[in-house]
This record gives C-alpha cells, structure tokens and sequence, in this order.
C-alpha cells in the first residue's frame, strides 16, 4: 500500500487503528487482472487473506475506452461491496473505520451513524473529500501518523 510515496505495513495499519480494541475483520478491497495475479504486491494480499483478522474481497478491473480520444481507463469500483459488507456485518462492530476519502461513501456513514456506529477516517487530507471529513466523528491525517505504520521492508509486509 503505498501513501505519500512511502510503503505501509497493513499489519501496522491494523495494530495502530485497532489500539484498545477487538477487531471484529479487516477488509482489503483488490483488484486483481491476469496480469498482475503473479505480482509480489498480489501474492502479498493473498497471503493477508491467510492471516486472522484480514478478509480480502478482489475483483477484476473492466477497461472503459473512450471513443472519442481512444485513451483508455481501468477501474474497478467496489463502493456497492464496501457498502454491502459494512451494512451486512454492522452487528459485529461498534466503530467502522474507512481507509480512504472518498466522498461516494458519505450517505453509507449517515446510515451506520443512525444505527449508532462510531466511524473513523483515514486519508491523506489533501486529497480526501472535505465533506466526508465533517461527517466522521474521528478523522486521522496519514501524514501524521505515517512513520509508526510505514513497512520497513523493501517488500510488502
């Protein structure tokens, strides 16, 4: 997982945000082509999958064309499965925390916070979504907390 140029160590990440507290699982949304299934970075996820506390949900990304320019775009969204699992396992935990800035997720936050879920927000804030920020009770800036999560190893960790 690479913020702010510098590798993150999932089990670090995890250990940080989950201080005090019992986890109830670590989603890690993936995506997985033909191409890159073989990578070091693939073969790492799929071993977190194999470690308690992790579930990785993967999907293949879809390559959208756009007609009038021929670039091409890879994407592959997962909203709907983030949202689904959040939703589907909301009986498990008391505090969702979100990897990410995305405003897309913010009426998924309204929701779990009227079913009285505390959510935390994890993003480098210049690029989360301000929105998203004043919605969450607890937001946490990656610059600041980026030397006691950092990987100390050359590979993924």
């Amino acid at each position: 997982m690479h913020i702010l140029k510098t590798k993150i160590s999932l089990h670090k990440l995890k250990e940080y945000l989950t201080r005090d507290k019992e986890l109830y699982n670590c989603f890690i949304y993936v995506p997985v082509s033909d191409e890159n299934f073989h990578t070091e970075k693939a073969g790492y996820y799929r071993n977190l999958s194999l470690v308690k506390g992790f579930t990785l949900i993967n999907k293949k990304p879809r390559i959208y064309k756009n007609e009038i320019t021929g670039k091409t775009k890879t994407k592959c969204n997962f909203d709907v499965d983030i949202t689904l699992d959040a939703i589907t396992t909301s009986n498990n935990y008391d505090t969702a925390i979100f990897v990410t800035g995305d405003g897309d997720f913010r009426r998924l936050v309204n929701y779990l916070r009227g079913i009285g879920k505390k959510i935390k927000c994890v993003s480098v804030i210049e690029s989360c979504n301000m929105d998203f920020i004043n919605i969450v009770d607890e937001f946490i800036n990656f610059s600041e907390i980026i030397e006691e999560v950092k990987s100390n190893r050359p590979y993924y960790e």
